[in-house]
């Protein structure tokens, strides 16, 4: 079988990723390369109909969000960049890497990441897997950890909630709802802790008759007398 289309000019590296546009033109997709560009290919020609500058750093995966308005992609450097569909020059807003880097020490990559629902799963070559949400473009807290670095994210389809990570042999099985779910009692518990910790404490009345005076002795030794 052959193929029917060909884009031998479009990039100079390797393609790393590829998105549908079917909210844009159904005869479109996105494209983004190791050669530190984007492109939007025509599949109708052999012909990029648009092409994003250089953005010094290699584009390695892509994902949109849920209305399709917004899309991040994935960088060497350990950025994600996003952008708005239909603006393929450049990018509006970067995220830096999630995590603690020590000084000298380079970042992971963000070698693949999926959208599942109004998130952005994102997958590093450290093996941690991470939730991204929009307005604000932002991390929103650690997903799970692998041993290996994570090359490849996917959602499951029809089960909602669940993801599959895939590091080096191991395959594994996420229900991102269910953190969520703990971490939001764990709130709660810590939430009814500093509430009887603002309670204000009640001070211990003194007894009248132990009211010293001067000399050090208390008033109930002039009433004997």
């Amino acid at each position: 079988m052959k193929s029917t289309q060909t884009y031998p000019e479009t990039h100079i590296d390797h393609i790393t990723s590829f998105l549908p546009l079917p909210n844009i033109n159904p005869h479109h997709v996105l494209c983004t390369s190791g050669d530190c560009t984007l492109s939007v290919l025509d599949l109708r020609k052999s012909a990029a109909v648009a092409t994003s500058e250089d953005q010094e750093d290699e584009l390695l995966c892509s994902a949109f969000s849920n209305d399709s308005r917004r899309f991040c992609t994935g960088t060497q450097s350990g950025f994600v960049t996003v952008w708005k569909t239909g603006q393929w020059l450049d990018h509006v807003d970067r995220i830096a890497p999630a995590g603690r880097v020590r000084k000298g020490d380079e970042a992971p990559n963000v070698d693949c990441m999926v959208q599942i629902d109004d998130e952005v799963i994102v997958g590093t070559s450290d093996g941690v897997i991470r939730r991204l949400g929009f307005r604000p473009n932002m991390y929103r807290d650690v997903v799970g950890q692998c041993e290996d670095g994570v090359t490849s994210l996917l959602g499951v389809p029809n089960q909602e909630g669940w993801l599959v990570s895939a590091s080096g042999t191991k395959v594994a099985f996420w229900d991102i709802n269910k953190k969520e779910e703990d971490e939001a009692s764990d709130d709660d518990e810590e939430d009814e802790e500093s509430e009887e910790e603002r309670k204000p404490k009640k001070r211990r009345k003194k007894s009248k008759g132990s009211k010293k005076v001067s000399g050090g002795q208390s008033s109930t030794f002039f009433a004997d007398l």
